[in-house]
């Protein structure tokens, strides 16, 4: 029977690998909180399609961002082959769909 306390204490958000051949190696993916997918939710399809999503979306090993949004430009100038492989690996890591998004931005 699970409690409030294992709940609670289980890593239900471990980060999903991505290699990347195009950049020579390999970045991480998180699993949002629900909290991080409402956030998600409010990005608009320019910042996107921008580099902003990328930008908050690839981690180090640690979960920790690599990029900030100041980056967000410079990462939209990279191969869309590249950032397309991390961007499903998010998608898929996190079943992530537009409506999925907009129901946890209500709740």
């Amino acid at each position: 029977m699970l409690t409030r306390e294992s709940i609670l204490a289980s890593n239900d958000r471990p980060l999903q690998p991505v290699e990347v051949p195009e950049w020579g190696g390999t970045v991480y993916v998180p699993k949002l909180s629900l909290t991080e997918a409402a956030s998600f939710s409010k990005l608009t399809d320019d910042q996107k399609g921008g580099g902003v999503l990328a930008a908050r979306i690839i981690v180090d090993a640690a979960g920790k961002r690599i990029f900030t949004d100041e980056d967000a430009p410079k990462l939209a100038d990279k191969s869309a082959v590249a950032i397309g492989r991390v961007i499903e690996a998010f998608t898929q890591a996190n079943s992530v769909n537009k409506p999925a998004l907009d129901a946890a931005a209500k709740n």
